[in-house]
């Protein structure tokens, strides 16, 4: 059996670490996309053309479209309007999928989608029959797991956008806080974000309530990354129990949905002893490499793609 995770431009390297998850939990796997990502990740999905894409399809049992995108969603709809047979499902991801549920929604299960996932906990809160993956987290890199036991605690943020990540907000209460914080708004390659997460001790990734509009506030795979570089990480979160429900556990991020909880917890953040900082980041590495890393997501999507689709059977 082989499964496809199909993409036009792969948001986070999210399809690419799933398809590795999967090969991690024995699925013959691969991701595939139409554009090269802007941030030069050191490994992506197999860059191919429509047809290509389309002469892939052929060959697969099973295809999951990621980012709700329309181009491999159209690329789809026309395969199997000409006959062609393949189970499909869905990863939810962003703005295309929160600005507008309903319509795409609508749209995925008129071609037959047997299962809708999705890495962001806002898109559960009005009881849609979702199912919630988180990225998935190669700790294989020398950079991770880096702790740094030393007194006083310096803040980062290095947004890859600072309007969606709400950087004028955390620099507006960062003002306020008596400690170092490293923030830079330059788009630089994937390696180059790790080195600068790597400086240092406490990463705010995220403080924006909404987006266009709509209800908005999860994390997202930098806040893993940050974790699996071994930080603590300050970040946002509008439905706190979608994790736990999902993955049975506490999430051990910091969670802060006001201004006021952002501006409390920033404060004891920078008032933490060497020994409490690294308490708390070696419990945030244990939990990212625990559940988080290639092969645990690997089974979770397994699970769930063999469950609610009859994939593998």
């Amino acid at each position: 059996m082989k499964i496809i995770l199909l993409c036009c431009d792969d948001y986070a390297n999210l399809a690419h670490g799933h398809a590795k998850a999967l090969q991690c939990a024995g699925i013959n796997a691969e991701c595939l996309k139409l554009k090269p990502h802007i941030f030069g990740y050191a490994e992506q999905g197999r860059l191919v053309t429509e047809p290509q894409m389309i002469g892939e399809l052929r060959k697969a049992d099973m295809v999951v479209i990621y980012h709700s995108h329309p181009v491999p969603f159209r690329i789809v709809k026309d395969f199997l309007q000409q006959g062609g047979k393949i189970i499909v499902a869905a990863f939810h991801s962003g703005s295309i999928y929160r600005d507008n549920p309903e319509a795409t929604r609508k749209a995925f299960d008129a071609i037959g989608c047997v299962l809708h996932l999705t890495d962001q906990c806002e898109f559960l809160m009005n009881g849609e029959n979702m199912q919630y993956v988180t990225a998935a987290i190669d700790m294989q890199a020398p950079i991770r797991g880096l702790i740094r036991n030393a007194a006083p605690v310096v803040f980062g943020h290095f947004p890859s956008n600072p309007d969606v990540k709400g950087t004028k907000k955390i620099r507006e209460v960062m003002a306020g806080i008596k400690s170092d914080f490293l923030c830079s708004t330059e788009r630089v390659g994937h390696a180059e974000q790790l080195d600068r997460m790597a400086g240092c001790d406490v990463y705010i990734e995220l403080f924006q309530p909404t987006l266009n509009g709509k209800p908005y506030g999860c994390y997202g795979v930098t806040a893993f990354e940050a974790a699996a570089l071994g930080k603590a990480v300050v970040t946002q979160n509008l439905n706190v129990d979608a994790y736990s429900k999902a993955y049975g556990v506490s999430l051990p991020f910091i969670i802060c949905n006001t201004e006021e909880e952002l501006r409390h917890h920033l404060e004891c953040l920078s008032k933490y002893s060497a020994g409490e900082l690294a308490d708390l980041q070696s419990k945030t590495l244990a939990w990212v490499k625990k559940y988080h890393i290639l092969q645990a997501t690997g089974e979770r999507l397994k699970y769930l793609l063999s469950n609610y689709s009859h994939f593998g059977n």
